[in-house]
C-alpha cells in the first residue's frame, strides 16, 4: 500500500510541474503588453540608470542647434568641487559659471520637448531634467555664497550680481519643485504636457536671472571706468601744464602758482593732529574762507620686518623719515604727523595743485633707501585725498579719508586715491622728480 501512496504522490507533483511549465509558455506573449515602470532617482545626485541603448537613441535624435549643451563642462561652484577652488573663483567666472549651468537646462528642456511623441525616451529626459534643475540650483546657491565673499572684499561688481540672483532663486525654487511633483505623479500624456511647459519656466526664470546679473556687472564696471577716466583726464591737464618739481620752499611755490596763506595766523606750524582739524573747521565756517578745501591723509604701508636685525629702530626711522619729508615739501602750516599717519591741510590749491603735492611726497618717500646694520630696507606710503565742504564735521571728514585709503586693500597699496564724495579712485601716477637718499639706522 505505502509504495502505491508513494508512486502516486510522485505522479501528482510532475503533473503540477508539467500544467505550470505549460502555463508560462501560453502567457508569456501576453505578459511583454505589461507597462514597464521605469526607475527614479529620488537623489538627483544618483549615478547615471539609463539604459545604453536609451542613451545611443538621446544620441540619434534630432539635437537643438542654438541651445546645444556646452561641450566643455562647466566649472562648478557646488559641494563635488574642492573648497580650496571655489574661494579662487573671481566675479566674471563665477558669472561664467552660471551661464554654463543655465545653457545646459535650456539643452534639457527642448530635449525634454523633442521626446514627447516617444514615452520612453520622454521618462529618461525628464531625469536627466530633474538632475540638470538640481545641479543648477546648487550652482546659484554655491554662487550667492562666493560672491558674498567677494563683496565683503570690496568687489562693488559682485556686489550689484548678487543681488540679482539671489532675487531670483526663489522662483527658480519654486518651479523646480513643481517639476518634481509632477515627475513623482508619473507619466501620461497630462503630465508630459504640464512637464515641458514648467520646464520652459525655469529655462526662462535661468536665461532672464544670468542676463540681468550680467547686466548689473556691465553697468558698476562701466562706472567705475568713467570715474577712473575723469580722474586720469583731469590729472592728465595739469600735467600738461606742471612746473618744476615742488620744494615747499615760498619761492618755488610762487614759480609754480601755489600761494601761500597771507595771514600769520595761518602760517603757524600746526602743534598736533587736532589742532588741524580745528583749523579746517575754521575755513569751512569763515565767511572770508574758502567753500571747499582739499585735505589728504598719508599713511606709512606696513612692512613685513621679519629678518631684519632691529625692526624697532627700523620702523621708527621710517616714520621720523616720514614727519620731515613732508614737512620739507609741505611746510609746517600744512602738515602734521603722528605715529603712521599725517594729515594735511592743502587750503588755497587747486585739485590739480593738491594731486602733486601728494604725488611728490609719496614718490619721494619711496625714492628713499634705509641701511638698517648690513641690510638695505625700502618704505612706501598710501595718500587720501579728499574734498571738504562747509557743514562737514570731524568724523565725516575722518570717514572719507579712510574710505579712500582702504581702496588700497583692494587695487594696492604705494598710491594716491581720490574720493570726490561718490566713491575713491586711483589716481595715475604723475611724473615728479624726486632726491634719493640712504637713511643710516
Amino acid at each position: 500500500m505505502l509504495p502505491l501512496l508513494i508512486i502516486g504522490l510522485i505522479a501528482t507533483t510532475n503533473l503540477a510541474v508539467g500544467y505550470a511549465l505549460g502555463a508560462s509558455r501560453a502567457f508569456g506573449p501576453l505578459l511583454s503588453f505589461a507597462p514597464k515602470i521605469s526607475k527614479r532617482r529620488s537623489d538627483p545626485r544618483a549615478e547615471d540608470e539609463v539604459s545604453e541603448d536609451n542613451d545611443e537613441e538621446l544620441l540619434s535624435a534630432p539635437q537643438p542647434v542654438a541651445e546645444s549643451t556646452p561641450a566643455i563642462e562647466p566649472q562648478s561652484l557646488a559641494a563635488s568641487a574642492p573648497k580650496a577652488e571655489k574661494s579662487k573663483l573671481s566675479t566674471p567666472e563665477v558669472m561664467t559659471g552660471i551661464a554654463a549651468f543655465r545653457d545646459k537646462l535650456s539643452a534639457a528642456s527642448v530635449e525634454l520637448k523633442l521626446s514627447r511623441d516617444d514615452p520612453n525616451r520622454f521618462d529618461n529626459c525628464a531625469n536627466k531634467l530633474q538632475e540638470v534643475n538640481h545641479d543648477y540650483l546648487e550652482q546659484v546657491d554655491a554662487a550667492v555664497d562666493r560672491l558674498d565673499e567677494l563683496s565683503e572684499e570690496g568687489d562693488a561688481s559682485a556686489s550689484a550680481a548678487r543681488e540679482v540672483v539671489s532675487g531670483g532663486i526663489g522662483e527658480a525654487k519654486r518651479i523646480s519643485g513643481q517639476i518634481d511633483q509632477i515627475i513623482d505623479k508619473g507619466m501620461d500624456e497630462t503630465t508630459r504636457a504640464e512637464l515641458i511647459e514648467k520646464s520652459i519656466s525655469m529655462r526662462n526664470v535661468a536665461i532672464e536671472n544670468s542676463s540681468s546679473a550680467e547686466a548689473a556687472v556691465e553697468k558698476v564696471d562701466e562706472q567705475i571706468a568713467a570715474g577712473e577716466a575723469m580722474a586720469k583726464s583731469a590729472l592728465a591737464a595739469a600735467e600738461d601744464n606742471a612746473n618744476e618739481l615742488l620744494t615747499g620752499s615760498t619761492a618755488k611755490n610762487a614759480e609754480d602758482g601755489i600761494q601761500e596763506p597771507a595771514d600769520a595766523s595761518a602760517a603757524s606750524p600746526l602743534a598736533s593732529i587736532d589742532e588741524v582739524f580745528d583749523k579746517l573747521e575754521t575755513l569751512l565756517t569763515s565767511a572770508e574762507g574758502e567753500a571747499d578745501v582739499l585735505v589728504a591723509e598719508v599713511r606709512a604701508d606696513k612692512l613685513d620686518l621679519t629678518g631684519i636685525e632691529d625692526p624697532a629702530a627700523a620702523e621708527a626711522a621710517i616714520l621720523k623719515t616720514l614727519a620731515t619729508t613732508a614737512t620739507e615739501l609741505l611746510g609746517e602750516s600744512r602738515a602734521q604727523c603722528v605715529g603712521d599717519r599725517c594729515i594735511v591741510l592743502l587750503n588755497g590749491d587747486t585739485f590739480e595743485q593738491a594731486a602733486k603735492r601728494m604725488e611728490q611726497l609719496r614718490q619721494q618717500m619711496q625714492a628713499i633707501e634705509y641701511q638698517v646694520g648690513s641690510q638695505k630696507l625700502k618704505a612706501t606710503v598710501t595718500c587720501g585725498l579728499i574734498e571738504t565742504h562747509a557743514g562737514d564735521d570731524r568724523p565725516t571728514v575722518e570717514s572719507r579719508l579712510e574710505t579712500a585709503l582702504n581702496e588700497s586693500l583692494r587695487l594696492g597699496t604705494n598710491r594716491t586715491f581720490h574720493h570726490d564724495g561718490a566713491f575713491p579712485t586711483p589716481l595715475p601716477e604723475l611724473k615728479v622728480e624726486t632726491s634719493p637718499r640712504t637713511v643710516q639706522v
